[in-house]
This record gives C-alpha cells, structure tokens and sequence, in this order.
C-alpha cells in the first residue's frame, strides 16, 4: 500500500472519529455537560468544556479535510489526544469516581483502562499522520523545484 493511500486511510479514521464524538456529545449534551461536572478535575471548568470539546473535535474534524489546514488540525488533534490521554490516565490512576463522558459507541462498550489504550492508539496514529504529511510535503516541495 502506498503512504498515501496510508495516509488517506489514517485521515478518514481520525476524522471519522473527532465528528462521532463531536455529534454523539451534541446529541446528548446534557447528559455530557453533567458526566464531566462530575470529574474531580475537570468540574470548575466543565460548563464552558461542554460547548468548547464539541465544537473543537468538529472543527478538527473538518480541517483535516483541507489541505491548507490539515498540518494544523494534525498538531491540534495531537495536543487534543495526548492532553487526553493523560486525563484518561490520571482519572484512571487517582479518582474515586470514574464519571464516563465518552458518549454513544464508547460509552458503555470500554472502561477507563481500555479507553486509555484507545486514546494511546489514536495519538500515535495522529503522530504517524504527522510523519506522512511531513514526507509527503516534502515531496511536492522537492518536485516544485525541479521545474
């Protein structure tokens, strides 16, 4: 298989996942908005995250779609993952309470160990995007200078 049909196939599942996510926590929001009020970290902030979380995983989502962005929304989403995955992390290691926000598909189907294992995987797919595009814009950057 080539990188970019590689490539390609690691955009659509990241995209795929960020718009899932993203529309299953608008769906539900209140249910979302009050899972995360519930979060010994996450509480003080969690009116404003409610509405901050969806909107940026569909922004994120769609920017991969565009070219021009797709490096931006590739280092946003990995910041996103990783910021995540210590959360994940955290919550799994020190809370008392494990409130789930997951959301449709995730929410009654992982617990939090496999759900850190989930957003592990899904970061180092965003890296290996990171490495391609990075290849890949080199490529066209070498072939414009050639003509």
């Amino acid at each position: 298989m080539k990188k970019n049909a590689i490539q390609w196939l690691i955009l659509i599942l990241l995209m795929s996942f960020f718009l899932y996510s993203s529309m299953a926590k608008a769906a539900d929001f209140s249910d979302f908005s009050n899972e995360i009020s519930k979060s010994p970290f996450l509480y003080h902030f969690a009116r404003i995250l409610a509405w901050i979380v969806p909107i940026v995983e569909a922004a994120v989502g769609f920017l991969l779609l565009i070219k021009k962005t797709r490096r931006f929304a590739l280092y946003t989403y990995l910041y996103i993952m990783a910021s995540f995955t210590f959360y994940v992390f955290l919550m799994e290691r020190e809370a008392y309470y494990l409130p789930c926000a997951c959301m449709g598909l995730f929410e009654n189907l992982l617990n939090w160990k496999q759900h850190l294992y989930v957003n592990i995987f899904l970061t180092l797919l965003v890296i290996a995007s990171i490495f391609l595009e990075g290849s890949y814009m080199n490529r066209i950057k070498i072939l414009e200078g050639y003509e």
